[in-house]
């Protein structure tokens, strides 16, 4: 396993560093060894919606989804992520 100590933030408190961290753990399995060391070292940097927003663009890149059919959440009442042109309001 990668050592990811140099990535943690001390912002962050011990439970929401080891959630980055095993978030990063189980993102990196699922990549060949070149872009897991590159996706273990932003997602434990990265904290919140931040980290949550990348892993969101990395599925969507992995998919081949262009990221412009995706829109993201509002601060009103809108689905967290919709097809553009399914309009709810």
């Amino acid at each position: 396993m990668t050592d990811t100590s140099r990535h943690l933030r001390e912002d962050l408190s011990v439970d929401q560093q080891l959630a980055l961290r095993t978030a990063a753990t189980r993102l990196a399995a699922t990549h060949n060894a070149g872009r897991s060391q590159l996706a273990l070292g932003f997602f434990t940097y990265l904290a919140g919606d931040q980290a949550v927003a990348w892993a969101v663009r990395r599925l969507l890149d992995e998919l081949h989804v262009p990221a412009t059919r995706w829109t993201t959440r509002r601060a009103d009442t809108r689905p967290a992520t919709s097809l553009q042109g399914e309009r709810t309001d």
